[in-house]
């Protein structure tokens, strides 16, 4: 029989990481910790300057610090309202008063804000909200599925273990297992709808994965939603 594996923990150091995690080794932990405190204090200060100057059509913004080159990297998200890509260079020159405060080089990268906002985690408990309502989960299924297919080639941004980028959606599969009909036969049952392209293989992709238990009155039944993402670093049309 196949061995269960989680798609995230595969992905783990290549592609995506924790969504928050702080590792520490070794005898360094003071310039660490140092390091650590000035990439919160950078953030602090970009958000309140920034925001303060009524840039309204800045939506998130994030500063990235690299221990061992001293290279700071900044990020930040557009809001769908601008339609002037060129307004998005307004933070250039008060980022590069900051240059001689903290580091001496620095790497702007500007994203556009997104619609799409779907997470595996979200799913599973929308689907369990909806089938405390009296609902079907075949029908929930159904429904979702649609939805799904909807949003296929939507963007948006996420944190990788390179940064900040962004990952385009390029498939999902649905899965239900567990009693949730009430048939004669008593065993448990499996169900299942997927789209687009599917690779649990490929491990220089991104995947959301999430699993939830839903209790039915025949026992109970798992819930599990893949979201798969083509990544699409900002890097790459520099390369090209």
């Amino acid at each position: 029989m196949a061995q269960k594996t989680n798609p995230f923990g595969l992905r783990l150091g290549l592609t995506q990481v924790w969504d928050s995690t702080l590792q520490n080794y070794g005898n360094k932990s003071k310039k660490y910790t140092s390091f650590i405190l000035n990439q919160i204090k950078l953030n602090n200060f970009l958000q309140h300057y920034l925001y303060s100057k009524s840039n309204y059509f800045i939506s998130k913004i994030l500063a990235e610090l690299n221990y061992k080159s001293s290279k700071m990297k900044i990020s930040y998200s557009i809001k769908k309202n601008v339609l002037d890509i060129q307004q998005s260079y307004f933070c250039e020159t008060p980022l590069k008063k900051i240059n001689g405060v903290y580091l001496h080089n620095f790497n702007i990268e500007v994203f556009q804000e997104s619609d799409f906002s779907i997470t595996a985690s979200i799913l599973t408990r929308y689907v369990n909200y909806l089938f405390e309502r009296k609902l079907s989960l075949k029908l929930i299924l159904t429904n979702l599925e649609n939805l799904l297919k909807g949003s296929l080639n939507s963007g948006k941004i996420v944190s990788l273990n390179r940064g900040i980028a962004k990952v385009i959606f390029k498939g999902f599969k649905l899965k239900i297992s567990g009693r949730f009909e009430n048939t004669r036969n008593r065993m448990a049952k499996s169900y299942e709808q997927s789209s687009g392209l599917l690779s649990l293989t490929q491990l220089n992709n991104y995947v959301e994965f999430h699993s939830q238990t839903i209790f039915t009155k025949l026992g109970t039944c798992t819930f599990q939603v893949y979201l798969f993402y083509e990544i699409k670093h900002a890097n790459q049309k520099k390369n090209a």
